[in-house]
C-alpha cells in the first residue's frame, strides 16, 4: 500500500547518469514542480555490477564530494544537478550510494522519509530488453512512496 500524499515536502530524484539528466527533464517538463519550499535530494547509485574495468577502484567507494572534486562523469552529473537546484530552490543535496541500484534506492527512500520518488524510465530495445532488468518496474513494485516516472 502506497503512503497517502497530502503534502510534498521532500523529493528524491534518482539519477541514472544518462543525458539529459532526470532533473533537467523535470525542470523542462514540469517547472512548477520545482518549488523553493521543497527539499530535493539528487541520488546516483554507483553500481559495481555495471562498472567498466577502467573505473578506478576508489570511485566505487567515493563520496559525492570526492567525485565532484575529481570531475568524474558521476561527479560532473551531480555538480550539474546541484547548480540547477541552486538556481531553482534553496533546499537541496546530492548523494551517492554504492551497491545494487534497486536496493540502494529503496534504502534511501526509507531512510530519507521522502514524499515522492522521481525515477526515469528507459526504453530498452532488441536484445537489451531481454537481458536488462526493468529497474523502474522493480522500484514501483516495492516502494511505499508516491512515485513520478519520467
Amino acid at each position: 500500500m502506497k503512503r497517502d500524499l497530502t503534502q510534498v515536502n521532500r523529493l528524491l530524484v534518482c539519477e541514472s547518469g544518462r543525458e539529459p539528466t532526470l532533473l533537467e527533464r523535470l525542470h523542462e517538463g514540469l517547472p512548477a514542480f520545482l518549488a523553493e519550499t521543497v527539499d530535493y535530494t539528487v541520488l546516483h547509485v554507483m553500481s559495481q555490477m555495471v562498472a567498466a574495468p577502467s573505473v578506478p577502484k576508489w570511485q566505487l567507494h567515493a563520496t559525492a564530494d570526492e567525485l565532484m572534486a575529481s570531475n568524474t562523469p558521476e561527479g560532473a552529473l551531480l555538480e550539474h544537478d546541484a547548480r540547477l537546484l541552486l538556481n531553482t530552490t534553496t533546499h537541496s543535496a546530492v548523494k551517492i550510494r554504492h551497491g545494487m541500484v534497486v536496493e540502494e534506492i529503496l534504502a534511501e527512500a526509507e531512510n530519507g522519509r521522502y514524499d515522492v520518488i522521481i525515477i526515469g524510465r528507459h526504453q530498452s530495445q532488441g536484445w537489451e530488453r531481454l537481458l536488462l532488468d526493468d529497474v523502474s518496474k522493480m522500484i514501483i513494485g516495492r516502494v511505499n512512496h508516491s512515485i513520478l516516472v519520467l
